[in-house]
């Protein structure tokens, strides 16, 4: 997103503008990589008034540094909306090729607007376990959010336990 609603939006060294500093130091080849990294894990707890990291980190027993994480949307728009025709076309551009590369054994689509990318994900990464759930910044009671959470993480359990009996065999 394009981090308008943050409290610290138009502070001239906000977190988000830090952040575009070192994608644009990196792209010239001024910065590393892990300086990027680093920023996003600091700002990180922050993003969402905090519901992210509690969400997807508590509430998904996730560890940052066994997960990749990236936005369908690519690009922010003034007002944080993303025309299906957007979404589609930055997909294929950028989404697509960073799930091809990495290859991961699990794909979460989180919010409404990912799940109509399944069977585009399932096409790029067949092996892979796509769940469609819930984002973050949903508007579902707590309860719900507590059920979709287990939901999820018995699938993330399920298909961890699955890619490590195919490891054990390959490796046979």
């Amino acid at each position: 997103g394009g981090g308008a609603n943050r409290s610290d939006a138009r502070d001239e060294h906000s977190p988000d503008k830090r952040a575009l500093t070192l994608l644009q130091a990196f792209a010239s080849g001024e910065a590393s990589l892990s300086s990027v990294f680093e920023h996003q894990a600091q700002d990180m707890p922050k993003w969402g008034g905090g519901r992210f990291t509690s969400f997807y980190l508590s509430g998904l027993n996730l560890q940052l540094e066994n997960i990749a994480l990236a936005n369908v949307a690519w690009c922010a728009t003034s007002d944080n909306s993303y025309p299906s025709a957007m979404l589609k076309r930055c997909f294929d551009r950028h989404t697509g090729s960073l799930i091809r590369a990495l290859a991961p054994s699990i794909v979460l689509l989180s919010g409404s607007g990912t799940h109509r990318f399944a069977r585009h994900v399932a096409d790029l990464v067949p092996a892979a376990k796509i769940i469609c759930m819930f984002h973050y910044a949903h508007r579902e009671s707590i309860e719900s959010e507590e059920a979709e959470l287990g939901r999820v993480r018995q699938l993330v359990s399920d298909a961890r336990e699955v890619v490590t009996q195919q490891q054990v065999a390959a490796d046979g």
